[in-house]
């Protein structure tokens, strides 16, 4: 028999009152009639679920545990003894290679891949934007020894390409300027790119 059914019957054969029913002429004790074993089982039993079913609607969910962190690592270690300088965006015979769509929408996150170059003791660091309104600043930063320790480096040039995300709120011409520096000799470089946002 289903839920429902058995649910339905013991509605219907519930009686009125749990308690034993008193004959309209007793006198004493032993004249009162007592429910039957039977509609109190049934009594009790109705009871149960009808409380039971009551109490399932108003019980609180569990409180749902917050997801772990996740953390990030670095795609190589930077030791300790190191500073932040400007990254190398350019080459004197390479110009900054920036990569980025032509247009987007508003809203739109637009991907932005720069172009960095480094060595055995260059390690790629972080990268500082500063938007507003239609212009983004970008500056892409790397680590070198501080010179306060000895430091064994490969005579080797590594190409790297890091990916940012730039978002713009209002449609027009949009304006992102990386600022880095070239590799020999470390002079100032900045280089526009221009992103048509409709």
């Amino acid at each position: 028999m289903s839920a429902w059914r058995v649910r339905r019957y013991l509605e219907q054969s519930r009686p009125r009152s749990c308690t034993p029913q008193l004959n309209s002429g007793a006198l004493d004790d032993q004249s009162a009639t007592p429910v039957s074993l039977r509609s109190a089982a049934t009594c009790w039993l109705a009871t149960l679920l009808f409380t039971s079913g009551c109490n399932r609607g108003h019980q609180r969910p569990p409180p749902r545990s917050s997801p772990p962190p996740i953390a990030v690592p670095h795609s190589r270690l930077i030791p300790p003894g190191t500073r932040q300088v400007p990254a190398a965006i350019a080459r004197v015979r390479t110009p900054a290679q920036i990569a980025l769509p032509d247009s987007a929408r508003v809203g739109d996150s637009i991907p932005i891949l720069i172009t960095t170059y480094g060595g055995g003791c260059i390690w790629e660091d972080s990268t500082e934007i500063a938007a507003h309104e239609l212009r983004a600043d970008m500056r892409p930063y790397q680590r070198v020894p501080d010179g306060r320790g000895l430091v064994s480096c490969s005579a080797e040039i590594r190409v790297n390409e890091r990916m940012a995300i730039l978002t713009f709120g209002a449609p027009g011409l949009a304006t992102i300027v990386v600022h880095g520096r070239v590799m020999e000799g470390d002079s100032v470089v900045s280089v526009s790119r221009s992103v048509r946002v409709h």
